[in-house]
């Protein structure tokens, strides 16, 4: 039985050890490192693991153990959770004639029916929409949606790998860009809309994830290439889009801080938009950030369109 307990106690404090560099992973903001930002995005699941361990030493009589973990517990709550009552400042605002909906999907190359995500668009009523790994052959089911808009920008084959992006609106494009970040359909869409009376620029992205074929430091330079642009602006700002990547790595915090913009989820809790086929794993890689001079009504994440992600939308007005 003794060797048992120091060959248990002997994996807890392995486990500590690992769950220990695995908490501390968010804080690392000045290290270029492919592993530490890998796993930065996971905190909410070493959050439930811990809670687990905590018990389980309690329940042991591990009282040290339990300390130890419990500490860790705390330090991924105090990371993961927003310390302010977001919920309570979504029931207080209410939409008015100066608001205006954002709806952003990664609808997934390989999705076969669009049915769910028309409905779903058609139910929210958003005024921009941004649509992105769309395939040639999504045009046609998305052609009814596509006309109810009269604002519109539409590029099926973009890259090597046959993915493009619509990108919809019921105000004014008055100009635009599209930037081909990668042949794996990563682009960024830079436009300047007319919204409500005032000039507003759009960006619509799909930053590139990392990959054998993408590099860390190359994914790092495009980040905060994006976010000097985006400093820049003199107008309104908004980013929509795939990041592929969670406010909790260093990365995004970089790109938060260089760019001076927010994240609207900072008020509305911890909304995971992929992967959809396995919730043990969701983290919030889809986005809407917005400038200072832009306040957020609302946000929240759809329902399953099927795609690996799920749609984020803000509701958004100016201040």
């Amino acid at each position: 039985m003794g060797d048992k307990n120091i060959k248990r106690s002997f994996v807890l404090i392995i486990v500590i050890l690992l769950l220990t560099f695995l908490s501390l992973c968010p804080y690392f903001n000045n290290v270029e490192n492919l592993v530490i930002d890998v796993f930065s995005n996971f905190i909410v699941q070493y959050t439930v693991i811990l809670l687990f361990i905590s018990i389980y030493c309690i329940l042991k009589r591990k009282l040290l153990l339990s300390l130890v973990f419990l500490i860790l517990f705390s330090i991924n709550i105090f990371t993961s959770w927003n310390f302010n009552n977001g919920v309570v400042h979504a029931l207080v605002r209410n939409e008015n004639n100066e608001s205006f909906k954002i709806y952003s999907a990664n609808i997934n190359k390989d999705n076969k029916g669009l049915s769910m995500l028309i409905n779903e668009i058609k139910i929210e009523k958003p005024e921009i929409t941004l649509l992105i790994e769309v395939r040639p052959r999504h045009f046609e089911e998305l052609a009814p949606l596509i006309d109810q808009y009269k604002y519109r920008l539409l590029d099926p084959k973009m890259y090597i790998s046959n993915v493009g992006i619509v990108f919809l609106s019921t105000y004014p494009i008055m100009d635009y860009n599209i930037v081909n970040l990668s042949d794996h359909g990563n682009a960024i869409i830079k436009s300047r809309l007319k919204v409500k009376g005032r000039d507003v620029i759009f960006y619509g992205v799909h930053l590139p994830r990392i990959g054998i074929d993408r590099g860390f430091k190359v994914r790092q330079k495009i980040f905060i290439r994006l976010a000097s642009q985006i400093a820049g602006e003199s107008m309104p700002v908004i980013i929509a889009g795939d990041f592929n990547t969670t406010p909790y790595s260093p990365v995004f915090k970089k790109f938060i801080k260089i760019s001076q913009i927010k994240d609207s989820s900072e008020e509305f809790g911890w909304q995971p938009t992929w992967p959809t086929f396995f919730p043990p794993l969701w983290i919030p890689i889809d986005h809407v950030l917005v400038s200072q001079e832009i306040q957020v009504v609302n946000k929240d994440t759809g329902s399953y369109i099927g795609s690996d992600h799920y749609s984020v939308m803000a509701t958004l007005s100016f201040r």
